[in-house]
């Protein structure tokens, strides 16, 4: 390749990040915490796929080299979807906004692969949701709206903004701060500490149930399946260094932020609501959506025709997607994520056989996505995830990190373990 088509590439890499900055950070702080710019989104949306392409295109490839087999599932599912819908959705624009969406999803993963393919790993991308946490957190201490209710005051970046939303934006910024950190092998640490302490306080503001234990549960998994890889790699002083630091922070939670927990109405949420009117609306509307799925179990009712019937959604992925797409959607959907964890757990039992530093810091890595993913899975239970912004979007990472040659650790394990052979 000669100079001038490198120069050209680079230039139109270097525009797709900016436009995925800019959609990210619109759909993530700006509309959460202001209002939404009619049409805005899908002009973004079309002008980062318009941009990777005339990229890929300069570089002679195809932009379907960088779907991989989870997108391709995804992609019949559309179609299925759209073709469903057209022969027995009741409301056109309803099904046909929500697919839209959800489609754009897909293809910005797409976009996001070539990012990757280009970058050699997602640090920019794990960066983006770093920064979007960020401005949310900031901005919702700074001007959040209380919002008081019959049982405790939550607050929400502002009024009319869904702080599930908001608090999912939270989570996958800490995710960011931790993967960032397990290449860098805590760095930052101090700096890092202070971002996911700032953004989980935000996350106990919101009172949202889902946020606070989809990020308990990153916390564990990053500690005890994450953590402990990268231990190994650290020097005696560093090992030292870092188990003196633990303690102070478990200590800290201990003793002082546990005790400030039990007077937030996040606590009174998580322990003393546990059969409240929310929880009994929920499961009112996941047995009528399996009362749905039971009168049309084929094919369903149509891409977001739940709503149609019961004036909201079914606040499940599994109980939404079985209503409106029906058994074969919900094969056709969920297929991936089976191929997804299968292909997870092959690359961490792989990883575990080889000691070197770079196959430690991959499995390390590695955990860490497997962790995201279950977390994914059991909040799925809580949301509708594909009806989501960043849901898809994660799922579609991981799909990246599963399928990439980017990430294809075992390779580069290889090779170490054949030098080193042959050095012996």
């Amino acid at each position: 390749m000669n100079k001038s088509k490198l120069t050209i590439r680079l230039s139109w890499i270097s525009f797709s990040k900016l436009i995925y900055l800019v959609y990210s950070l619109y759909l993530g702080f700006f509309q959460n915490s202001f209002t939404a710019i009619p049409g805005l989104a899908s002009l973004l949306v079309i002008l980062l796929v318009g941009v990777t392409i005339l990229d890929v295109n300069s570089n002679r490839e195809s932009i379907f080299s960088y779907a991989n087999k989870a997108i391709w599932m995804w992609g019949l599912f559309i179609v299925y979807a759209l073709f469903t819908g057209i022969c027995i959705a009741s409301n056109y624009s309803l099904m046909l906004n929500r697919l839209f969406f959800y489609a754009s999803n897909v293809a910005i993963t797409i976009c996001i692969a070539v990012i990757a393919k280009r970058d050699g790993n997602l640090n920019f991308v794990m960066k983006v949701w770093v920064i979007n946490g960020l401005l949310l957190a900031l901005y919702l201490i700074s001007s959040g709206t209380a919002v008081i209710t019959s049982t405790g005051v939550f607050y929400s970046a502002r009024e009319g903004s869904n702080r599930n939303i908001v608090a999912m934006y939270l989570m996958f910024g800490i995710f960011g701060i931790l993967n960032l950190n397990i290449r860098n092998k805590i760095k930052h640490a101090f700096l890092s500490m202070g971002s996911i302490t700032l953004m989980t306080y935000v996350i106990i503001l919101t009172a949202s149930r889902k946020g606070m234990i989809g990020v308990a549960l990153l916390l564990m998994i990053w500690f005890f399946f994450s953590f402990r890889y990268i231990f190994r790699t650290f020097s005696s002083i560093q090992k030292i260094i870092t188990v003196f630091f633990v303690i102070i922070v478990i200590t800290f939670i201990g003793f002082y932020l546990a005790t400030e927990f039990k007077n937030t109405y996040m606590f009174e949420r998580l322990f003393n609501d546990a059969s409240g009117d929310s929880t009994e609306a929920r499961l009112a509307y996941f047995n009528h959506a399996i009362e749905v799925f039971r009168s049309n179990p084929i094919i369903g009712v149509g891409f977001n025709q739940y709503r149609v019937y019961f004036g909201t959604y079914a606040h499940m992925n599994y109980a939404e997607i079985l209503a409106d797409t029906g058994i074969i959607g919900f094969v056709l959907y969920y297929c991936s994520y089976v191929m997804m964890l299968a292909k997870l757990l092959k690359k961490v039992i792989y990883l575990r056989k080889y000691k070197t530093k770079n196959s430690v810091i991959a499995l390390a890595n590695v955990a860490m996505f497997l962790g995201l993913f279950i977390v994914i899975l059991i909040l799925e239970t809580a949301m509708v995830a594909i009806q989501d912004f960043m849901m898809p979007i994660a799922v579609g990472v991981i799909s990246i990190v599963c399928y990439s040659d980017v990430f294809n650790y075992s390779k580069n394990c290889k090779k170490n373990k054949n030098l080193r052979n042959s050095q012996r």
